[in-house]
């Protein structure tokens, strides 16, 4: 690799590990790019440079973190099988990517109606949604007319 390359590796590394701190801490939509800018310590041209807008940065922050999770629970899998030979792992990649809820695996994803967690689920409903209102009625019944008969 040549020493631009490694500058430019190395400023991208310090900009993701001054987002990952910063979006971690206090969340995306509330750290600002000239926030990112002064804990990464490099000009607001750079980031730009390397980050042409916030949103490309978030989506290098998620994949960053995807791989290294990925690669911790393969890490940790492959040790388990390690140390139990004769067990076949629970997590193995299946011919099918999504399962039937319609996720990647795993449990399905939470909903805003997902009971509180102070609240016994077995006790709970989600919340009811609004009437659409009374039910519409007309005066006289509704029937169907021929096209011939409304051209008279």
């Amino acid at each position: 690799m040549t020493v631009h390359g490694d500058v430019h590796d190395e400023v991208r590394t310090r900009i993701l590990d001054a987002a990952e701190r910063l979006f971690y801490e206090r969340g995306i939509q509330a750290v600002g790019m000239d926030e990112l800018r002064t804990a990464a310590g490099v000009s607001l041209k750079r980031l730009y440079g390397t980050f042409p807008a916030k949103h490309d940065l978030v989506e290098a922050y998620l994949r960053r973190r995807d791989a290294r999770w990925r690669a911790d629970l393969a890490a940790y899998v492959a040790a388990r099988g390690a140390q139990e030979p004769g067990r076949t792992p629970a997590l193995r990649r299946t011919g099918s990517a999504r399962s039937s809820t319609g996720s990647r695996g795993g449990s399905p994803p939470r909903t805003s109606t997902a009971a509180p967690s102070s609240t016994p689920t077995a006790n709970w409903a989600p919340p009811r949604r609004a009437s659409p209102g009374p039910p519409v009625t007309t005066s006289a019944p509704c029937t169907p007319t021929s096209p011939t008969s409304s051209a008279r």
